[in-house]
Order: structure tokens, then C-alpha cells, then sequence
């Protein structure tokens, strides 16, 4: 009561009569609201009492009698006499009801912990048990069962998975907790401190204030002390999971090593997805039946909304358009569903069927390699069908919230409410459709999943003499790989290869043979250099494209084969060829023509070199300084090229020489025609001749010419040179001057010269 006075306001310790009277009242309504004061002030029990499920249902009953309490005596002139306002007191309430709600969680966090501690034991002895009788360790098992025992240990996989995941959300949360938790108590504190140095007449809103953090306080506390108890719940059931998880592999383990072909289980799987397959192919013919009525219905409603004047009667023709609309796409979906369904459970069936398989006798690791590709693209198929139908059921979704917002609008009338509700019935209709075929895609994956996982484990059964098959097999799909096929015949890897090595054997054995023939017979017979040239290319395109057809012959190519080839030789012709065509085909026409031949001395923009080679593109020449110019062989069908000895060897040249002015030009004459008569290598016939050129600016200027054979470039210049040095030597002796430049300078005389000396400093 001393508590329950200090909420008093100040006014009420007067000593007069209505002092007294209202005193009274007030003591009264202290006494009615004591039950106020338990639910005011901080609990005084410990956080650590809170461990019992008696202790907590006792502490969740006080509570409900402090909201009893509260909720009788709330009213304003309570509110007013106690300084606070109704709003205060609603929110009381409102903590009361969250410290409540803390309790019954805290309640059912021990609860939980305590059953799932006793879950561990029950699990730990039944997995000993198991373990000490040699349970599931006779068979045989079939793949039923099998199925039935993977079930459960996929949930609990999911399960522990979700544990993960919600024991990282709790964690984060009381983070979060802990942090309010020293917030209110920094608050509480605080007021606290203040409440202590006030007087009787301020301390009604504080101690207010004070009390309610006091009740928050204590349902942080509570909810942190529930919140533990579920991480200790979901560890328990962690070791759970890991045990049960232990002991559900086992179970898989051996039933697997103990799975035994069963006829009986097959054939009663396979007659469960007929009998299903069945009833949905009856519900289709149904399904096709009753779309002809809805047809109608819709062509009818297009009708009326054609024949619709008013807006009114356009605006309810086209909501029963639509809802006729809704229907005829239901029974499309409906029907296409089904289809796809019944795909989906031949699938199943031969999922079973391939499973049986692999139980009923051992299968290669090819076949099994080949199996688990397929399956695999079997499941990602699935996989994107199951993301194709969310996709359409949420947008489904979408639309039926939207036609669910237009009947809660209290403006539309009561015949396109009709029609709306129609349209909402088909959007449901199709919906619940969707969902049943994505259960059909979940339960195919399942089964196809399984079946991958059996696949892969009959591989890692495999020993080392299969995985040499397996190899083997691998080598030789890869050695007879198709690239392309020709009239019914394919052309393989192993064909293409066996057919370079046949043309490189052929092409080295043709050059051999022909080079053989080219030094023994060709060089050796009476034809010129350039037609054993012409021979021997002739003989070795022949003797190549022989070896390249004998090539195709032995690994059966035929050459239609080829036929893309010619086609991009003919656009490569019509696009870039050009020159390379052109090129070889005037090579022909050189070796043909003869316009040059090997050995002749050619001059091409000004470069003097002799012909070593006529090939297919070009032309290959050395000239004098043993350089080889390779001259494509359009340039010599398409430019004057100087041939020095493409009728014979014999040329025409001549040596120039100026002598002073003064000198006997007989004399001249005789010395030039002494000094080629000379000359070695000059020939005697046709007789070699002088001519007075001209009368130079210092010299008298004579050319003596003379016939010369050569066969090599530097020949012609080597004979003049000799010439040269014979004209030097003759004309020494008979004292002739070869002519220098002169220049003869005259000074005018007629008047005096000037002459001025100039320093290098002067400007």
C-alpha cells in the first residue's frame, strides 16, 4: 500500500473533509488496482526459475490475472487520478499480452527441447538395437522399398538444411536482442536514477515509465532465454539428423547390395502409371468432348458483345466474353496438360524400367556412360518445365488477385460480378490443373534422379578392366567420328586420316619416281631443258592427282565428297582467284608457248637474270649477283620482256670510246677493230665494224660492235671489259689520247683587270 501511494498526485495528503473523502476513494481504488502493482514492477523471480514448464505455466497465469486486473479497473478517471493517460493504459495492456506471448514461447521452447532430447535417445537406441540384431541386413530389397527408405532420407536432408537456415535467423535476431536489451536497461537505469532524487509529487510518470521498462525489459529477457533454448533444440536435432542420417545411408547401403530383381514390384509399378495414365486419357476424351460446348458458348458470347449498343450492356457482354474466354483457355490448358502428363509418366515407366534393368544383370560402362548423358539431359529438360509452369502460375496468381480486387469493388453490377466470379471459378480451375501437373514434373524428377544416382553408382562399381573398355570404346567412337556423309556414305576420322597418310606416301613415292626419271631419262634425251621441264611438271600433276584418287579409292570417299570444295573454288575464282588462276594457267602457256626457257638470259624492269624454273604460279631467275627474283608468270604474257637468247645465244654489242680532237681517226678506226679482233671470246663472223659516233664537247666519239655467245649474265660485260682493256693498251702504244673534260677560260684584255684582296673578317 505504501507502493500504491506513491502514484498518488500530491493534492490528495490534504487534511480537510473532501481531502479525506477523496483520500478514501483513492485508498479504495488502490486497494481494487493492487493487482496493478505485481504487473508494475520488475519481476523479482530470476531468469534462472524460468527453466521448469510448472514454473512458466505459473508465471504465464499470473500474468493473465494482471491483464484481468488491469482491464477491470481501466477507465479515465483511474487514468487521470494516477497521471496517466487510457492510451497508457491500452499500452500496458499490450506489453502485458507480449510478456505473455515471451512466457508461452519460453514454454514451448523447453517443451520442444525436452521432447527432442528424448527423440535423441529413443533414435540412438533404436539405431544400437538395429545395429546389434543385424536388422536390414537380409534381403532381398526391391526398388520399391529402396525408393521408400531414399524418401526419408531426403526429408531428413531438407529438414537439417532447414535447421541451418533457421538457426543463422535466430542467431542474427538475438544479436538484434541483445543490443535492445542493453538500450532499455541504459534507459531503465537512467530514470531510475532520476526517480530516486524526486519527491512524491513527480515520481507518477516516471515510476510509470520505469515499471514499463521494466516489463520489456523482462520480455527480451524471456524471449533471449526461448531463443536459446531453440538453438539448443535445433543442435539436438542436429545430432539428430546426423545419427538418423548415418543410419538411414546404411540402410540405403545395404539394401542397395542387397537389391534383387522383382518381376512382381516392376510390373506393379508399371500398372499404377498405366492405371494413371488411363484415367487421364479418358479424362481427356472427356475434356475434348465438353470443348465443343464451350466453343460454342464463346462464339455466342462474341456475338452478343457485336450485338451490345449501350455501354452498359458492353461493359456486362464483354465481362461474359471474357469469363467464356477463361473457360475455352482452361479447357486448351487442361487438354495440353494432360498430353504432356502422360509424356511425363512414360517416362516414369521407363525410368523403372532402366532401373530393373541395371538390378537384373551388369551393364557396360559405355552403356551405363551413354544412360546417365541422356538421363542428365533428361533432367534439365524437366528442370526448365518446372521453371516454365512457376512462371505461369504465378502470373495466374496474379491475374485471379486481380479479378479478386474487381468483386470486392462495391460499384459494379451485379451481372459482371456474375461474370467475374465465373472467370475467377476457370482461373482456379486452371490453376489447381497446373499444380497437378507440376506435381507430375516433381515426381518424374524424383524418380529420374534416382535413377541417375543408381547409374552412378554401377559406374563406381566398375572395375579397371571396364574403364580400359570404356577407353577403348571412347577412342574408337572418337577414331569413327562422322564429319560428313556423301551419297549414303559417311566420311570418318579414321577414313580422312587413313587417306593423308595414303596421299602422303603417294606424293613422296611420286617425287622419288619422278626425279629418278627426270636425271636418268629426261636430262639425258635429245629434248631441250625447257620441254624435260615441261615434261616432268605434266608427269607430276598426273602422278599426284592419280595418288589422290587412289587415296579416296582405298577408304571409299567418293569424290562427291569434294563437291563443297569446288564450290568454293568458284567463288575463291570470282572473289580473290583471280590472279592465282591466272597465273597458273599462264604458266601452261609459257611451257606451251615457249616465249622463255630455262637457261635464257631475260631482262625484267631493268633486272638481268638467267631462268632456272617455270612453275605453276611463277618463275624463278637468278640474276648476276646470284640473286633469285620470282616473277609471276602472267608478267611475262602481260609486259615486253627482254629475251637476250631466246633464238640462239649470239647478241650484238658494242664499246664506246672518245678520243682527243686531233687524233688520226683511221688510226682509231684500225686500233678498235685490232683490239676486238683480239679479244678471245669475240667472234670472228659476223666481222666486227667502226663507227664515228659524233663530235663530242671534248672528245671525238667512235663505237666499234661485235658478236659475242653467252650463256651466263655476267658473260656479255665480262667480254666488254676485255675489249676495253685491249683499246687501252693498243692505244698507249700508238700514242692516242683518250679524251678528259676540258674547259679553255678567256680573259678580257682590252681593259685593265681589277683585283681586290678580301679579308676573312670583312663583311
Amino acid at each position: 500500500m505504501a507502493e500504491n501511494r506513491a502514484y498518488l498526485p500530491g493534492n490528495y495528503a490534504g487534511t480537510s473533509l473532501g481531502a479525506g473523502i477523496r483520500l478514501c476513494l483513492c485508498l479504495c481504488l488502490c486497494i481494487f488496482f493492487s493487482g496493478i502493482c505485481f504487473a508494475v514492477e520488475p519481476v523479482s523471480d530470476p531468469m534462472e526459475q524460468l527453466d521448469s514448464v510448472e514454473t512458466v505455466k505459473a508465471k504465464i497465469g499470473q500474468i493473465n490475472d494482471q491483464l484481468t486486473t488491469l482491464r477491470a479497473v481501466k477507465s479515465d478517471q483511474v487514468a487521470q487520478e494516477f497521471g496517466v493517460s487510457t492510451e497508457d493504459f491500452d499500452k500496458r495492456l499490450i506489453d502485458l499480452r507480449m510478456l505473455r506471448s515471451a512466457h508461452e514461447r519460453l514454454l514451448y521452447s523447453i517443451t520442444a527441447l525436452d521432447g527432442a532430447r528424448k527423440e535423441m535417445l529413443a533414435v540412438k537406441e533404436r539405431y544400437e538395437n538395429d545395429q546389434t540384431m543385424g536388422r536390414y541386413k537380409n534381403g532381398p530389397y526391391t526398388l520399391t522399398f529402396l525408393d521408400t527408405v531414399q524418401e526419408e532420407l531426403s526429408n531428413v536432408e531438407r529438414n537439417q538444411l532447414n535447421i541451418d537456415l533457421t538457426v543463422d535467423v535466430i542467431k542474427r535476431e538475438l544479436v538484434a536482442d541483445n543490443g535492445r536489451l542493453q538500450a532499455f536497461e541504459k534507459e531503465k537505469r537512467r530514470i531510475d536514477e532520476t526517480l530516486s532524487g524526486k519527491g512524491p509529487e513527480g515520481q507518477t510518470t516516471l515510476k510509470w515509465r520505469s515499471d514499463t521498462l521494466g516489463i520489456q525489459l523482462r520480455e527480451i529477457q524471456v524471449i533471449i532465454r526461448a531463443k536459446e533454448n531453440e538453438i539448443k533444440r535445433y543442435d539436438t536435432e542436429t545430432k539428430l539428423a546426423t545419427l538418423q542420417l548415418a543410419f538411414l545411408k546404411e540402410q540405403v547401403g545395404v539394401i542397395n547390395a542387397n537389391l534383387a530383381f522383382d518381376p512382381e514390384d516392376l510390373s506393379s509399378q508399371l500398372n499404377i502409371i498405366m492405371e494413371k495414365r488411363a484415367e487421364i486419357q479418358k479424362e481427356t476424351e472427356r475434356l475434348r468432348s465438353e470443348q465443343d460446348g464451350v466453343e460454342k458458348k464463346w462464339l455466342a458470347a462474341q456475338r452478343g458483345f457485336e450485338k451490345a449498343e449501350s455501354a452498359d450492356e458492353k461493359a456486362v457482354a464483354d465481362s461474359y466474353l471474357k469469363s467464356r474466354e477463361e473457360w475455352k483457355t482452361t479447357y486448351q490448358v487442361a487438354l495440353e496438360l494432360n498430353e504432356r502428363t502422360m509424356l511425363l509418366m512414360d517416362h516414369q515407366a521407363a525410368a523403372w524400367q532402366k532401373r530393373y534393368a541395371m538390378v537384373k544383370g551388369k551393364r557396360p560402362l559405355e552403356e551405363l556412360k551413354s544412360l546417365r548423358e541422356a538421363t542428365k539431359t533428361s533432367m534439365e529438360n524437366i528442370s526448365r518445365t518446372l521453371q516454365i509452369q512457376q512462371n505461369y502460375m504465378v502470373n495466374l496468381q496474379n491475374q485471379m488477385a486481380a479479378i479478386e480486387a474487381k468483386l470486392e469493388d462495391n460499384t459494379v453490377s451485379p451481372a459482371i460480378r456474375q461474370n467475374l466470379a465465373v472467370q475467377l471459378t476457370a482461373a482456379r480451375k486452371r490453376l489447381e490443373r497446373r499444380l497437378s501437373y507440376q506435381s507430375v514434373i516433381l515426381a518424374t524428377d524424383n524418380i529420374e534422379k534416382r535413377l541417375l544416382n543408381e547409374i552412378e553408382n554401377r559406374m563406381g562399381q566398375s572395375t579397371i578392366q571396364d574403364h580400359l573398355a570404356g577407353i577403348k570404346k571412347d577412342l574408337f567412337d572418337f577414331w569413327n567420328i562422322e564429319i560428313w556423309t556423301v551419297d549414303d556414305q559417311s566420311v570418318t576420322l579414321r577414313k580422312l586420316a587413313v587417306a593423308l597418310l595414303i596421299l602422303m606416301l603417294g606424293m613422296a613415292s611420286a617425287k622419288y619416281s619422278l626425279s629418278v626419271v627426270r636425271t636418268r631419262f629426261l636430262f639425258k634425251s635429245q629434248l631441250k631443258e625447257t620441254t624435260a621441264s615441261a615434261v616432268h611438271k605434266l608427269l607430276s600433276y598426273a602422278a599426284y592427282l592419280l595418288v589422290f584418287l587412289f587415296a579416296l579409292r582405298m577408304v571409299n570417299i567418293p569424290l562427291t565428297a569434294f563437291a563443297f570444295l569446288g564450290g568454293a573454288v568458284a567463288i575463291g575464282m570470282g572473289f580473290g582467284a583471280q590472279n592465282l588462276i591466272n597465273n597458273f594457267i599462264s604458266g601452261f602457256m609459257i611451257l606451251g608457248e615457249r616465249p622463255i626457257n630455262i637457261g635464257d638470259l631475260i631482262e625484267v624492269d631493268s633486272v638481268l637474270g638467267m631462268v632456272e624454273e617455270i612453275g605453276a604460279r611463277c618463275t624463278r631467275i637468278r640474276t648476276g649477283e646470284n640473286i633469285h627474283i620470282l616473277v609471276p608468270n602472267s608478267t611475262f604474257l602481260e609486259k615486253n620482256i627482254v629475251n637476250w637468247t631466246h633464238s640462239d645465244k649470239k647478241i650484238r654489242t658494242n664499246v664506246t670510246v672518245g678520243v682527243s680532237y686531233g687524233s688520226a681517226v683511221k688510226t682509231v678506226q684500225e686500233k678498235l677493230i685490232q683490239a676486238v679482233s683480239e679479244a678471245p671470246k669475240v667472234l670472228k663472223y659476223p666481222q666486227p665494224f667502226v663507227l664515228f659516233s659524233e663530235f663530242g664537247d671534248n672528245a671525238l666519239i667512235f663505237n666499234v660492235y661485235f658478236w659475242v655467245e653467252i650463256r651466263r649474265v655476267i658473260e656479255r660485260r665480262e667480254i666488254e671489259s676485255t675489249v676495253r682493256f685491249k683499246i687501252a693498251q693498243l692505244f698507249s702504244e700508238a700514242g692516242l689520247v683518250i679524251a678528259f673534260p676540258q674547259r679553255d677560260i678567256h680573259l678580257d684584255t682590252l681593259k685593265p683587270l681589277q683585283i681586290n684582296i678580301a679579308h676573312g673578317n670583312e663583311k
